[in-house]
This record gives structure tokens, sequence and C-alpha cells, in this order.
């Protein structure tokens, strides 16, 4: 009797040991281990004329990826645009390598951080500056930063994430009229628009309550037209970015020229430029100004 117990306690547990090694060839693999990232960008907020939106992207952002596995995370990697996909770089160099950058797995927790600018390091600060000359296009982007940040991102089934660039500065459209002592004509009298009173550099701090302090170079900024002059109405409007800062009152103003002649309106009350946010400011010019904030 004790043989015949032994041999069936031995086959039972030969089976047991099948069932074991069965159940593990049916554990699914995660389809995304070691698989590429791929990036969508699109950029979201207020518009600019000339600055970014879904029509023109950025051409060049950095972007850090933390997956809780130090093999698979990476910090302020360089993503340019060949013109059909996004592509990592291992540095700003002109002939930087590419660099491959990989899913640690479909993780629905994965930190994801993207910015115009080089991200600062976790609970760090960067400065941050707007162009006084915005008169042109190029002046407005270099104006234009930024950001996204997100602790909870899941790729998609064939490793895509979508990073929705988030416009962090202020932006003024100062929409003029011109008085009826000014005649309509075919040409944009208007010589130029500015702003003074405002600081064109910040100390930028993201994730934190009060993410801007310490402004500095309070310096006059020029604007760009961006609605073309209507001959008819006699109405042109032009736009700037501005770091978010709140400004004292009877300090910032706006100074418009026509020809030899010079207009200047000043806030009267504390002026607050707030991040992602257009401010219109609506004016008449001529003898009799006015104008009207929104």
């Amino acid at each position: 009797m004790r043989k015949i117990f032994y041999l069936a306690m031995v086959a039972v547990t030969a089976i047991f040991a099948g069932c074991a090694n069965d159940e593990d060839a049916l554990l699914p693999n995660d389809s995304l281990k070691d698989t590429p990232i791929n990036v969508d960008v699109l950029v979201s907020g207020i518009n600019t004329r000339a600055g970014y939106d879904n029509t023109s992207l950025p051409t060049k952002f950095y972007l850090s990826i933390d997956q809780k596995d130090t093999k698979y995370d990476y910090t302020n990697v360089v993503m340019k645009y060949d013109g059909s996909k996004w592509v990592a770089y291992e540095s700003d160099a002109e002939n930087a390598e590419k660099k491959q950058l990989l899913w640690e797995g479909s993780k629905d927790n994965v930190i994801v951080t993207a910015a115009t600018f080089l991200l600062p390091e976790a609970s760090t600060s960067c400065s941050l500056n707007v162009q006084t000359d915005q008169s042109t296009a190029d002046g407005i982007k270099a104006s234009d930063h930024l950001y996204y940040s997100s602790n909870a991102i899941t790729p998609s089934e064939n490793g895509t994430i979508s990073i929705p660039l988030n416009h962090i500065m202020s932006k003024i459209s100062v929409q003029l009229t011109l008085g009826t002592e000014y005649k309509a004509s075919e040409t944009n009298p208007i010589t130029s628009v500015s702003a003074f009173g405002a600081s064109t550099g910040a100390t930028y701090s993201p994730g934190t309550e009060t993410p801007w302090s310490e402004q500095s170079n309070v310096k006059k900024i020029t604007l760009i037209p961006s609605v073309a002059y209507d001959k008819n109405n006699r109405t042109a409007t032009y736009e700037a970015i501005l770091v978010p800062q709140t400004i004292a009152a009877n300090t910032f103003g706006i100074e418009i020229r026509i020809g030899e002649q010079t207009y200047e309106w000043k806030s009267a009350d504390a002026f607050t430029l707030t991040g992602g946010t257009n401010h219109t400011l609506e004016m008449t010019v001529g003898n009799a100004s006015s104008a009207n904030i929104n």
C-alpha cells in the first residue's frame, strides 16, 4: 500500500506542475515593451497672428519622459520636426546624433513634460524673456513660449502620445480706430505702435501656485500689425507677447505714432497681464483719444 500511495502523489505533483507552466505561457506580453515612442504635437490656448498655433507649430522643443524606470527615463531630449514626423536628438548641436526613445510598457501614469525652452530640473526655475522688437513674425515666435506637463499620460496602441503645448505668456491686442480728422487713405498711416512700462523678463517656476516672479528689464516693446488696415473704417489691430505680471498704476501704456504725431495712453489703474490670456485694448486715436480694456 505504501508503494502505491507514493506513486499516486508523484502523479498529482506532475499534473499541478504542468498547469503552472501552461499559465505562465498564457500570460499576456506588453505589446509596447521596448517599442519606439511616437509624438504628436498641437498648440492650444490663445491664438497669435505670427506666433504658434496648429497651423504654425514650433520646429523644435524639449521633451522629458519619466516612466519610473531609469533605463526608460529621458530628460530634455531635443525634438525636431523633419517635415513628416518628430525626431529625437541627443543635443542641440547641428550634427547631433538621433536618440531612440522607447516605452517601458503600457503604463497609464507616465509623466511627460515639454516646452519650447530648456526645461528646469524638478523644483527649480528658469528665466524667460520676450523680444523688444516684435514687429516681425520671428520676434513674436521668439517671445511665444510654450509649455505642457502631465503626470497621467497613457500611450496609444501604436505608442503615440499627444502633446498639447500651451501658451504661458500673456498677449495684448490693441484695436485702433483713427479719429475723423484722419481721412480714409489707401495705406495705413500708423507708423508704429509700442507698449511701455512692462518687464521683458521674469523667473518662471512651472507647477507652482505663483509661477511668475522677479520681473526685470522694463523696456519699450514694438507691436506687430495683426489685422489688415481697413481704410473705410480707419481701423487696424496690433499685438505683442508680454511676460505675465502686475504693473503699478500709471506705469503701463501704449504709444501710437502717426507720421510726426505721437499719441499716448497710460493705464490709471494697476494693469495685470495673465499667462495664457489675450488682453484686448480698444482705442480711438486722434484729438479726442479714448481707450477701453477687455
